[in-house]
Parts: structure tokens; C-alpha cells; sequence
């Protein structure tokens, strides 16, 4: 099981089961682009990290930093615990990152 310190690799929801998909990347750009802008793991340490991480239990941006409310929904998305739901590319993400600061 991952430990708070491994949010130097964030991990994804299928590698806790040693699998990786398309949108592993997005994933890992949405946790890196939350610590970046929030200045903290998207996962509390407190909680079972695994079951957090499955489950996408993602305390949102804005809650932790109101200046990151307009990031809420994008990084939720690039961050859902289902591979299928998150964007396709880096490129989508990055493309809603930048509308999302207009």
C-alpha cells in the first residue's frame, strides 16, 4: 500500500492492482498539477490512502485554497479512479487547465 510519502509518485488507482491504462498519465498529471497548486497531497494522511485512491476520494482544490476553486472540476476529472472517465490526453487536460484560469 502506498504511504503519504509516495506522493513523490502519485499513484493511480490501477497500479494499486499493477495495471496501467492510457489515462494513467492524466492521472498523474492531475495529482502532480494538485500538490502544485494547492501546496498539498490530494489525499489526506490520516486515511487509508489505498481505499482513498480507489474510491477518488479527492478533497477538492478550492476547499483547501479558494484561489483553486475554478481547478475543482478539471482535476476531479483528471483524477477519477476510473481510467474511461478521466480526458484522453495530456493535451485535453492541459487544454482545460488553461480554461479553467481564463
Amino acid at each position: 500500500m502506498p504511504s503519504a510519502s509516495s506522493w513523490s509518485r502519485p499513484t493511480r488507482p490501477e497500479q494499486l492492482d499493477g495495471e496501467t491504462t492510457p489515462t494513467t498519465g492524466t492521472y498523474q498529471l492531475g495529482a502532480l498539477a494538485y500538490r502544485l497548486l494547492v501546496d498539498r497531497a490530494p489525499f489526506e494522511a490520516d486515511v487509508d490512502l489505498a481505499a482513498a485512491i480507489r474510491e477518488g476520494d479527492l478533497t477538492p482544490p478550492g476547499q483547501v485554497n479558494q484561489a483553486a476553486s475554478p481547478l475543482d472540476d478539471v482535476l476531479a476529472r483528471a483524477m477519477e479512479p476510473e481510467p474511461r472517465d478521466r480526458y484522453t490526453s495530456a493535451t485535453a487536460f492541459r487544454d482545460r487547465l488553461v480554461d479553467a484560469f481564463r
